[in-house]
């Protein structure tokens, strides 16, 4: 519970629109501040554990994970205009080697 977490001194951090860049900046911190040390969270309701906290920090953020959607998104049509482009060049190849051999 948030009671354990919060025993002892304490600080709590909020905000950022993407919490795994706050994670992220709990983290970068803790390394830098020998004292602190991460007791714990909260996201949505449900407790996390510091080990938690320091997962959620290695998780990628809501930019790369939007860039990889959209990656994925433009995969297939990349794919498709490779294959057609492919097959559209042996074809434009075989139709020029045709038309030179009739001159």
């Amino acid at each position: 519970t948030l009671d354990d977490i919060l025993a002892g001194p304490s600080t709590i951090v909020w905000g950022c629109e993407d919490i795994v860049q706050l994670s992220k900046e709990i983290a970068k911190w803790t390394k830098e501040l020998e004292p602190l040390e991460i007791k714990g969270g909260t996201l949505d309701g449900n407790s996390l554990s510091s080990a938690d906290v320091e997962a959620l920090s290695k998780s990628p953020s809501r930019e790369e994970l939007i860039s990889q959607i959209v990656g994925l998104a433009l995969s297939p049509g990349s794919m498709i205009s490779g294959a057609l482009l492919g097959m559209g060049g042996k074809l434009a190849s075989q139709v020029e080697s045709i038309a030179d051999g009739e001159e």
